[in-house]
């Protein structure tokens, strides 16, 4: 006896949805560092192949400087947070980072 394969129905073209992925991420590449975070932008160019809309939010705290785009890497939105350097800041970073989005 053997397994039925599955049977794979698709949508109609009118009712089918984009797909719209939102990526969040601190690793993005940038001017500075192009593969800082080369990991997550090959993926979404793949996508955009696939016609799956992407928004990247990229984001960073804010004494690490201004955040230049890397020309290589699809483009993103950066936002900046309060946080403190080293471990002192962790508490209140993604209270911080939460602010800056909804906001």
């Amino acid at each position: 006896m053997s397994a039925a394969s599955p049977v794979l129905v698709e949508a109609a073209p009118a009712l089918r949805k984009r797909l719209h992925v939102l990526t969040l991420t601190p690793f993005y590449p940038s001017d500075d560092d192009d593969a800082q975070g080369c990991f997550v932008a090959e993926p979404l160019r793949a996508m955009r192949g696939l016609k799956i809309t992407n928004s990247v939010l990229a984001v960073r705290p804010f004494y690490r400087g201004r955040e230049r785009p890397s020309a290589s890497a699809p483009s993103a939105q950066w936002k900046k947070y309060f946080s403190l350097p080293g471990g002192v800041g962790l508490p209140i970073s993604g209270a911080s980072l939460f602010a800056s989005i909804s906001t």
